[in-house]
């Protein structure tokens, strides 16, 4: 057993990425790290016009619905290999 803990703010080199918009693609796993990642994204003002969200889960890209990103792809099926081959 273990403890998921979320993280409190980007490490300053994602924050980096991200601010000079050089992240394109973002995986997503859970919903959980959707709303995780939310949080931070909101709290450090990221524009998310330019980056795609790749979901493994219809579930996932629901909770990005009414969320600016570029576009947000769904897995075909809910394995790693399928949310990579959307890269």
């Amino acid at each position: 057993c273990y403890d998921a803990i979320a993280q409190k703010d980007f490490s300053p080199d994602a924050l980096e990425s991200l601010q000079e918009k050089s992240i394109s693609h973002i995986p997503l796993y859970s919903v959980r790290s959707f709303k995780i990642l939310n949080q931070l994204l909101v709290k450090n003002k990221i524009d998310l016009k330019g980056i795609k969200l790749l979901a493994l889960s219809e579930e996932i890209a629901q909770h990005a619905e009414g969320f600016d990103f570029k576009e947000v792809l769904i897995a075909r099926t809910p394995i790693h290999q399928a949310l990579i081959n959307l890269l």
